[in-house]
């Protein structure tokens, strides 16, 4: 019988010929060797399938064809099937570096009471040129620490995940332990492009972070790239789970935080504020996109009647100010509020 690899890699794949030979080779010519791969294709009619037969006869690789559900039904299908120790998510327009998973595999072998591995990566455009002026959601928080090799506390994470995003941006340059999978559970499938948001929430909660600053994952940014917008409906489901999670999760928050006031509020602020200002009802809106302003007013009508009637009573303010400073502020207050202070650990 043959033994299971140590990292399992994941790789959904919908209709992606243009760009699945680059990605099947920086993940069949990785230096770490100890590897199989799980593809998922949700029946594409461009060749892609045609093309990954190509590898079925690699003992390594395993190929399926799935419905066409989603990408979060696609990744938690082959999560389902994964049988290493370490899993890894590919994407089928991004590449990696030839030693992304052995140095991230490096990492969790070294730090086993950790879940979650990280590196720094490079935007790319469809012809694979790096776009220099790429950040991270990460960065807006941690600046300068990405520089160095460190251990991020799982509280602060918690933080960065809810103001920001996942601090990692894209799950391509993120080695997991899969048990945090069973400690955690699969992505949700009803809230659109946020489910990794609040998968992410939930992880960090169960393992800090561990981060190295070499770049050694990419994401493309591409003409033919599927929309993740942001829809209203998606919106108003980012909210709802954002207020359920924190209830699921209170009970493990520390006391520090809770004794705030309006905590609650000040950490789902992210969250609400990107569902009210779906609406536009702001002042400025009605001076100067008065149409944008009566079908946000109509839509909230039906939607969050008590919140029109907010609005009205206080003239229709401005809209919340937040900006990078005040979450930063807010992060960093929370932070040193537990103690020891949550604090950036550089690894030696």
């Amino acid at each position: 019988m043959m033994t299971a690899a140590k990292v399992s890699i994941c790789l959904p794949v919908l209709n992606g010929i243009d760009y699945l030979a680059p990605r099947m080779e920086s993940l069949i010519c990785q230096s770490f060797e100890d590897w199989e791969l799980i593809v998922a294709d949700s029946f594409s009619d461009d060749g892609s399938w045609e093309y990954l037969q190509t590898f079925k006869n690699d003992p390594r690789v395993r190929l399926y064809q799935i419905p066409k559900e989603g990408i979060y039904p696609a990744w938690n299908f082959c999560i389902e099937q994964a049988r290493g120790d370490y899993l890894y998510i590919a994407t089928a327009d991004d590449t990696a570096d030839t030693q992304l998973i052995e140095r991230l595999s490096e990492l969790l072998d070294r730090f086993t009471d950790v879940s979650i591995a990280t590196c720094a990566f490079d935007y790319i455009d469809e012809n694979g040129a790096i776009l220099r002026e790429a950040g991270s959601f990460g960065g807006r928080f941690y600046g300068a620490d990405l520089d160095r090799a460190h251990r991020r506390p799982g509280l602060m994470e918690f933080l960065v995940h809810s103001f920001f995003g996942p601090s990692w941006t894209t799950i391509t340059s993120v080695l997991f332990r899969r048990s945090i999978f069973e400690q955690v559970g699969l992505f949700r499938c009803d809230l659109g492009p946020y489910a990794d948001n609040f998968w992410a929430r939930l992880a960090a909660l169960e393992s800090d972070t561990l981060y190295i600053p070499e770049r050694l994952a990419t994401w493309r940014i591409h003409p033919q790239q599927r929309s993740r917008g942001r829809s209203s409906q998606h919106t108003t489901a980012k909210a709802m789970a954002g207020a359920a999670v924190l209830s699921t999760v209170e009970d493990r928050l520390p006391a520090e935080w809770k004794a705030l006031p309006h905590w609650r509020k000040t950490l789902l602020q992210t969250d609400w504020n990107e569902y009210f200002g779906q609406f536009n009802l702001y002042r400025h809106k009605l001076r100067s996109h008065p149409s944008a302003f009566m079908l946000g007013l109509l839509s909230a009508l039906g939607r969050n009647p008590a919140y029109v009637a907010q609005q009205l009573c206080k003239g229709f303010p401005a809209a919340p100010n937040s900006n990078l400073e005040d979450e930063v502020r807010i992060i960093e207050q929370f932070c040193q509020l537990v103690k020891p202070a949550l604090r950036v650990e550089e690894l030696a």
